[in-house]
């Protein structure tokens, strides 16, 4: 439903059932990074940081969450803050050679 309201442009609407998914739930992932976006597209960047800066409290091993943030912050130009978040021990991959 949350998807429906989104693309409705009902963007309170989407967020309130987007913020009723529960961390265990497969789909978590995904509405926290909708509810930030859906901030973004509002224009409202200071509530669309604090949204993925709660997850990322909530959940700092989740590498996405840090990758929308620092696209979030590349768009600003943010280049540096972007890398360093990047930079992460949290995010290290270790790929086989």
């Amino acid at each position: 439903m949350a998807s429906v309201y989104e693309e409705q442009k009902k963007f309170n609407l989407a967020i309130e059932h987007f913020l009723r998914i529960p961390q265990a739930s497969t789909l978590f992932v995904d509405s926290a990074l909708h509810i930030s976006q859906i901030h973004k597209n509002m224009g409202d960047l200071t509530k669309a940081y604090e949204s993925i800066d709660k997850v990322i409290q909530k959940n700092p091993h989740i590498a996405s969450f840090y990758v929308f943030k620092a696209t979030l912050l590349e768009e600003e130009k943010k280049f540096l803050e972007a890398t360093t978040l990047l930079q992460n021990p949290v995010l290290t991959v270790y790929v086989d050679a």
